[in-house]
């Protein structure tokens, strides 16, 4: 016979166990470009592209632009205002149109914990433009922008299964940052190699 009191107690047991399943994700891994250790190289763009700052009318688009990576969770205007307008280097932001389609962004923060360094913050091109230069050309201008604004450098956090991205911050000049821990500095040194760079910490 089904003993309801009994699965009720059970299945409340269940919710307070921590699933088999479940995996901790390692911290991300940090990378630092200092700007006096090599000029800022700003790269160019497609021509028939539109590039511009924001203003509020391209909130929306801004924000179904990160909504439309799975990484990024999900935002809202609450999201938007609370974390990117509330924390983002004045002048920092960068976002690249055609025509009227808003299909790549990018800014900067200043977060006190970081201090004195700005953080690359959200670097995103829409799927089917990628491929063409423009995440290089967003984060080299997010570059530039924070180096005129008065940081000695700035900071970004990525994984280790961002191949293709971290070649792309290293060619920027961002270099592995080995000071977060020796455990990152293992991690940093095991992706090196695997990339066959000789780079040996």
């Amino acid at each position: 016979m089904f003993d309801l009191p009994y699965h009720f107690r059970r299945f409340k047991q269940l919710l307070r166990m921590e699933p088999p399943h479940r995996v901790t994700a390692p911290p991300q891994l940090r990378m630092i470009r200092l700007f006096e250790s090599e000029p800022i190289t700003l790269a160019s763009l497609n021509r028939s592209y539109r590039v511009i700052g924001y203003s509020a009318e391209y909130r929306q688009k801004w924000i179904d632009l990160l909504n439309s990576n799975n990484d990024l969770g999900y935002w809202d205007n609450d999201r938007f205002t609370n974390e990117l307008l509330a924390n983002m280097v004045p002048d920092s932001e960068i976002l690249v149109l055609d025509g009227e389609k808003l299909f790549g962004a990018c800014t900067a923060f200043r977060l006190a914990l970081y201090e004195p360094y700005a953080v690359l913050a959200y670097p995103i091109v829409q799927t089917s433009y990628r491929n063409k230069g423009v995440g290089t050309f967003l984060i080299s201008q997010t570059l530039f922008r924070c180096q005129q604004a008065g940081f000695p450098g700035i900071i970004l956090h990525t994984d280790d299964f961002r191949t293709h991205a971290i070649q792309a911050y290293l060619k920027l000049g961002f270099v592995p940052d080995l000071e977060t821990s020796p455990e990152t500095r293992e991690r940093w040194q095991n992706f090196l190699d695997a990339l066959d760079i000789s780079r040996k910490m």
